[in-house]
């Protein structure tokens, strides 16, 4: 049976505790249900943007163990009372905590911290992004993997089980295909397609797209190997070169493109 509850208030009733119950509940129970297919992730906004050399976070939401946090605010990724040292590798993650505003009510918080790191290239789940020296975005797509920033951590939350890249990496992916590619693939087309139409590419078009270039496409779970397989296939599918026929993945999951 469905339900949709329609709760209201006669002039000089007392308002009962179900009738706060539900008004808490309903809610809650439609934005879960909304993004129950989502991954844990940035669900809406959260860019990275970088201004005048400050690199921040736009507002947004963030789904975290099933739980939706919002950001309702711009934050800008810096230190306390510290510069950045040259040199030195930074991780930015989320730190759960709660604070206690008023006796009945619980801030669960998810905080953005920025602190010193052995590796720039930690992808464990509370890492946001990381980078070496001076926070910063990439600038074209060839530098993904050459510039100081690293992206590949950060967390996109899209339909099915496997979260993908943050939509900044696919900008410079689509800015690369259509301004600095020669000779484009058909394939190339399907690519600019779901970056226009979505902001991102899901990680089984992802995965087609590299067994099309003719490349063993690693395990998703390398986040770095499968991105940099993804980067490595705009130059090895083009224009005159044919599809290879390869066998379709299966998944329980209707998204991406079978190729």
């Amino acid at each position: 049976m469905l339900h949709n509850y329609n709760v209201t208030f006669p002039s000089g009733s007392i308002i009962t505790g179900q009738q706060l119950q539900l008004l808490h509940d309903q809610p809650q129970k439609f934005l879960k249900y909304q993004y129950i297919d989502n991954s844990d992730g940035v669900v809406s906004g959260m860019e990275l943007v970088e201004t005048d050399g400050i690199l921040s976070i736009t507002p947004g939401m963030y789904k975290y163990n099933e739980v939706f946090y919002l950001l309702e605010e711009k934050i800008n990724i810096e230190t306390e009372n510290q510069s950045f040292e040259s040199g030195q590798n930074y991780s930015v993650i989320l730190s759960p905590s709660e604070r206690k505003t008023a006796p009945d009510i619980i801030d669960n918080q998810l905080q953005i911290l920025v602190i010193k790191s052995n590796s720039s290239s930690d992808t464990s789940a509370h890492v946001i992004c990381s980078f070496y020296g001076n926070p910063q975005l990439p600038k074209y797509c060839k530098d993904i993997f050459s510039e100081n920033f690293d992206l590949l951590p950060y967390r996109q939350s899209c339909f099915g089980n496997d979260p993908t890249y943050s939509k900044h990496l696919f900008r410079l992916v689509y800015q690369y295909l259509t301004t600095e590619k020669s000779g484009l693939h058909t394939l190339d087309y399907i690519l600019i397609s779901e970056i226009s139409r979505c902001g991102y590419v899901s990680p089984l078009t992802m995965q087609n797209y590299i067994a099309a270039s003719g490349q063993a496409a690693p395990v998703f779970e390398d986040r770095r190997t499968f991105f940099k397989a993804f980067i490595d296939s705009l130059d090895l599918l083009i224009d005159y070169k044919p599809v290879i026929q390869t066998e379709e993945t299966e998944t329980a999951d209707p998204e991406g493109f079978f190729f």
